[in-house]
């Protein structure tokens, strides 16, 4: 098999697949009257030797003995060569004596009477009328034996032993032709299975290669003109994914300007006003943090820092937990005002300090409590409750050290249907139409769970028995559920 071959000269000494199995099935019937000729050749040697009788020798040998038969008044049971049987009868067809069975001596003075000197297969008659009007009947074979009495008594057909040794010679043969076949074809097929072993793993950069079997070589060619697409297609995606991605960076950092702006003037109103209007002004502020929060992490997923796990460890700090909650509720409470809807919230064992990825965490909440207040009817209810676990509860010192908590929003809106509890989570799914439309592109809860999962948590959906609509669950610092907190 040539591998690798660019030199075009060389294409005309490629052979077709049928020509191979030519080849092989030549070298097949060759041998196959190779073996004959052996086995002829054989069999006239074990002849020529004495070992092998011929077929004929028990008629040569009756006919050599015929005229004593003929003569004599007894017919000696020895006098007759060895395998045959005969038998002696009167002139009317009595039985007089021989060694026949009873159901050969009439079957045999029947065949004298019709003229048959051949019946029950194998099997040959000879009638010798004797001197004495007495008639002879002799029995025998024509077929080869062997002249020792031991081979003969184990195989009384030379023939079939010698057939039966060319059928297994025969199929010693095939299996040997049919061996070397299977591995040269697997040979030249292992190309195949390895360029497309490299296309699969989009390994992409290797030269074409080529079989001396035409129809191999044109599937490698249509496999390489395949990784040649490929390979254009992946590049034009990359670069697609580069300029994307450029893009948005320029983008964030565009955002930037306006955003200090905003923020610059924000501090200076700060400083003039006062009573309501310096609380909204306070929003304002911590909307721009937020948004400048966003714009670095966005810049962080653009451009990840080369970690252990590929930039994705976790960033688990001690954070201060009920601080973290008063700023959730405050913010659901701004994007609740719009719309009227009552915010209410729930403390359960709330520890002070937690181990926690606070900025990823405040993201996946406020993208569930943004999607509540945007699915949520006017003068209906958001509920958040936040629980964490005793210390020791998880047990061992891990729970103790990281402590376990969990963090439900559950709302008054339409909730979710079956397919959406199920698929609620994936990127872009828009199937719940009760909860679709305005905007809606389905991001929120996926954004929500990569960020829970980041840190080791997990998000949970279900429907509100209290509030009637969607209710979610975030639950973090868990290597296992915790018998002490209430599950929806």
């Amino acid at each position: 098999m040539e591998i690798g071959m660019k030199n075009r000269g060389k294409k005309d000494k490629k052979k077709g697949l049928y020509m191979v199995f030519i080849g092989y099935l030549a070298w097949f019937s060759i041998g196959t009257v190779l073996l004959i000729g052996i086995w002829i050749a054989a069999f006239s040697v074990c002849a020529n030797m004495g070992w092998v009788c011929r077929a004929d020798w028990m008629q040569a040998e009756i006919d050599r003995i015929s005229e004593e038969i003929t003569g004599g008044d007894i017919v000696p049971e020895d006098l007759l060569p060895e395998g045959s049987s005969y038998g002696v009868y009167s002139r009317n067809g009595e039985y007089l004596y021989g060694n026949f069975s009873e159901e050969d001596r009439e079957k045999a003075f029947r065949y004298m009477e019709e003229g048959q000197n051949q019946a029950d297969g194998s099997a040959y008659y000879r009638y010798l009328k004797k001197d004495n009007g007495e008639i002879c009947i002799i029995r025998y074979n024509m077929f080869a034996q062997f002249a020792n009495p031991v081979l003969r008594k184990v195989s009384p057909n030379a023939e079939h032993l010698f057939v039966h040794l060319f059928l297994l010679l025969f199929l010693l043969q095939a299996v040997w032709i049919a061996r070397r076949f299977g591995t040269a074809m697997k040979r030249h097929l292992e190309v195949l299975g390895r360029v497309t072993e490299m296309i699969r793993a989009e390994n992409l950069d290797f030269e074409r290669e080529s079989s001396n079997i035409r129809e191999i070589d044109e599937i490698l060619n249509s496999l390489f003109r395949m990784k040649e697409e490929l390979k254009h297609s992946l590049e034009c995606q990359w670069e697609t994914e580069k300029r994307k991605e450029e893009q948005i960076a320029a983008l964030a950092h565009d955002i930037k300007t306006p955003l200090t702006v905003i923020r610059g003037n924000a501090e200076l109103a700060a400083e003039e006003c006062g009573g309501d209007i310096r609380e909204y002004n306070q929003c304002i502020l911590e909307g721009a943090a937020e948004i400048g929060d966003y714009l670095e992490a966005l810049q962080e997923m653009l451009h990840p820092k080369v970690s252990g796990e590929g930039g994705n460890e976790k960033k688990l700090q001690e954070a201060d937990w009920r601080k973290f909650c008063k700023r959730v509720i405050r913010q659901a409470e701004i994007l609740a005002a719009g719309k009227n809807i009552l915010v209410t919230s729930e403390y359960i064992n709330c520890a002070e300090v937690l181990a926690i990825d606070e900025r990823k965490l405040y993201r996946a909440v406020m993208n569930i409590i943004s999607n509540a207040a945007e699915y949520c009817p006017g003068q209906g209810r958001i509920h958040i409750k936040f629980q964490c676990a005793e210390p020791g509860e998880a047990g061992g010192q891990d729970a103790e050290e990281r402590g376990a908590f969990q963090i439900c929003v559950s709302d008054s809106g339409p909730g979710f249907d079956k397919e959406a509890l199920v698929h609620g989570t994936e990127q872009f799914y828009q199937g719940d139409k009760s909860r679709s439309g305005k905007g809606h592109y389905g991001m929120g809860l996926y954004i929500a769970e990569t960020f829970v999962k980041s840190q080791g948590g997990r998000l949970t959906l279900g429907s509100s028995k209290e509030l009637g609509g969607a209710e979610v669950v975030i639950e973090g610092n868990m290597k296992r559920p915790f018998p002490t907190l209430e599950r929806p």
